[in-house]
């Protein structure tokens, strides 16, 4: 069976009638502010009962309590049927009220998304009041706090606690009669055998919310994470609890945070993607809004998709030594539409590096922002794993004991005179040195940023406690000798060479995946270097 919705085509026509000019023909109003009154035409008025709201487009009267809408106002004035109202003023504006029937299959999927929506918010007020209005919150409350997120932050994101109650939420949702078939489509129980228990226990819980403000889903962060206790998703040991998929949540498209970050993200052009929905608050509760997170690292072609349309600048925001991985896709889209991806790297959890240092520092770490090929070209493995045969390079000669030994030279004289900094990182990229090496160097451009001596105890503190103590010590040590001042020239000298013969690689790499394309690359190459194959 169809049925016929009118109520869109009717609120196009109500749309074309001025409320008070209507009115003013059957009643004489008066201004008072923004509303008007006058005398109710529906009852035996001897005040002025009738109130007038333009900008709502409603009336009402405190007397009779009659009210309603512009359509309303001219049916009862004129005692006839509402539909035949809206039919003869919509061919005045030669409208129809006409439209494509809809059948039930349809409403039941409007009416099934309707009530995830609606149990979902339930949930998510459910929790926020325990993490909020109650002491079993308090520790919760505690931890965020040590987190950088504040209680505003908590409002915002609707932040709550599930206890380690089993069965608290889903006693909660059967008092409102919700079914429990709902509660499981929604992810929100677990069912083990014939008993039903609450899905998030003792874990925060973080609410997806859409343009609305209603709830898509609920996902639940192990409040234990920190003690190395993990959930399993498919299969995936995980800090966080994801409800089942259903007709309003998909794993795959999940991004958390866009809405409350989209104005930044617009006015910018620039979006920070991060992988902790936590991680993502604390940067927000800090003043960089905007920032998303993904999880697990699972930025999919969808989101690329969805964002590119926003933002033109895309900064993965990692820890020194985490693995970033992305599709070839991916990269082309961005490219494609102009756009740029680059990672930010610290020497902590970024969310940690920004509760610690503060915005200012933050943002003055992406002045040497790396882009994607260059950081996972300077990724343990410095040499690309592609067949190459390069007659001029040494490369085969040096292994990386020499390129550390190298690096370390010059690390100690920048030590020592932090003002040679940009200049050796001018002619020598960061990429070429080690891993634990690219971290003293981010302190050293932390110190110089600050106008500060480098030494020890601020290093230890910048790059953790279990940093190397013997690399630091080495680098501390005076410089006693001309020939140790003169061994930093050398090293510039052979690590710019390895910089420039790993490039030359890389282009080799790109003719060697993308043919012809790539060649005008390599001849520039050539040109300069005098390198041939």
């Amino acid at each position: 069976m169809d049925y016929v919705d009118l109520s869109e085509q009717i609120r196009l026509v109500a749309d074309e009638l001025k409320i008070d000019d209507v009115i003013k023909k059957s009643v004489r109003l008066k201004a008072d502010g923004e509303l008007y009154r006058g005398r109710c035409p529906f009852h035996e008025d001897n005040g002025e009962s009738l109130i007038v709201n333009p900008a709502a487009k409603k009336f009402y009267c405190s007397g009779c309590h009659v009210g309603g809408g512009v359509l309303q106002f001219i049916s009862l004035i004129r005692q006839v049927s509402f539909i035949k109202t809206a039919e003869e003023q919509a061919k005045n504006f030669k409208l129809s009220l006409y439209v494509q029937p809809k059948n039930f299959s349809e409403e039941k999927v409007v009416r099934n998304k309707r009530e995830l929506l609606e149990i979902n918010d339930y949930a998510r007020d459910f929790y926020h009041e325990i993490l909020t209005a109650t002491a079993e919150g308090d520790t919760c409350r505690k931890y965020l706090e040590s987190r950088g997120i504040t209680n505003t932050a908590i409002e915002k994101f609707k932040l709550g606690f599930a206890t380690s109650a089993e069965r608290q939420l889903t006693k909660f949702l059967d008092d409102y009669d919700f079914k429990f078939a709902l509660m499981f489509e929604a992810g929100l129980i677990d069912r083990v055998e014939n008993s039903l228990f609450d899905k998030f226990r003792e874990c925060i819980t973080i609410p997806l919310l859409n343009s609305a403000g209603h709830t898509t889903a609920i996902v639940g962060r192990d409040f234990y994470f920190d003690k190395k206790s993990f959930y399993e998703t498919d299969g995936v040991k995980s800090e966080y609890i994801f409800p089942t998929e259903n007709s309003i949540f998909n794993k795959r498209q999940l991004l958390f945070g866009f809405e409350t970050a989209k104005l930044s993200i617009i006015q910018s052009r620039k979006i920070f993607v991060v992988d902790s929905c936590l991680d993502a608050i604390t940067f927000n509760c800090a003043g960089v809004e905007n920032v998303v997170a993904t999880f697990e690292k699972n930025f999919t072609l969808e989101h690329v998709e969805f964002l590119k349309a926003y933002a033109d600048e895309f900064i993965f925001c990692v820890k020194n030594g985490d693995k970033l991985q992305l599709d070839e896709d991916i990269l082309r889209t961005v490219q494609l539409e102009g756009g740029n991806i680059s990672v930010a790297t610290f020497p902590k959890n970024p969310a940690e590096f920004i509760v610690d240092y503060g915005k200012e520092i933050f943002l003055k770490r992406l002045e040497n922002l790396s882009s994607f090929d260059a950081y996972k070209f300077s990724k343990k493995n410095l040499s690309p794993t592609v067949p190459t045969r390069i007659h001029t390079s040494s490369i085969q000669k040096n292994k990386i004991p020499q390129l550390e030994k190298c690096g370390e030279t010059i690390l100690k004289r920048m030590w020592h005179e932090v003002g040679i900094l940009q200049y050796t990182l001018l002619i020598v990229p960061k990429y070429i040195f080690s891993e634990r090496q690219q971290e003293v160097i981010e302190y050293l451009e932390l110190c110089a940023n600050e106008n500060k001596r480098p030494n020890k105890d601020s290093a230890k503190i910048y790059l953790g406690d279990n940093f190397d103590d013997e690399l630091l010590d080495r680098l501390c040590a005076d410089i006693k000798s001309e020939c140790e001042k003169s061994a930093y020239e050398d090293a510039v000298e052979f690590l710019s060479s390895k910089a420039r013969d790993f490039d030359y690689i890389s282009a080799k790499a790109e003719v060697h995946k993308n043919g012809a394309k790539s060649h005008e690359k390599l001849n520039n190459f050539n040109d300069v270097y005098e390198l041939t194959d």
